[in-house]
């Protein structure tokens, strides 16, 4: 007896284009965080607890690119093959 996979090429559609959405968005977030950021030490936000913040920002940070990278180079190519696959099974 053979395993049958069904695939709902849609979901899997909707999921890619939902985690290439979530990649821009979060890089653009990033950015504009880290631009507050340093914005805020020009303007006289230069204490302690300044640094302490910029400090756990920057660990979030490497955090977040991580998680993007994987994204990227992981889940997006994953989702991709399956897509291509189905349509190659669906032309055949």
């Amino acid at each position: 007896m053979s395993d049958k996979i069904h695939i709902n090429l849609d979901s899997v559609q909707a999921i890619l284009k939902k985690l290439q959405i979530a990649e821009e968005e979060i890089r653009m977030v990033i950015g504009q965080a880290d631009k507050a950021i340093s914005t805020a030490e020009l303007e006289g936000f230069n204490d302690k607890r300044y640094y302490e913040l910029k400090d756990s920002f920057e660990d979030t940070k490497s955090t977040m690119y991580y998680a993007l990278k994987k994204i990227e180079e992981e889940h997006i190519p994953y989702l991709r093959k399956i897509l291509r696959l189905g349509e190659d099974f669906n032309d055949s």
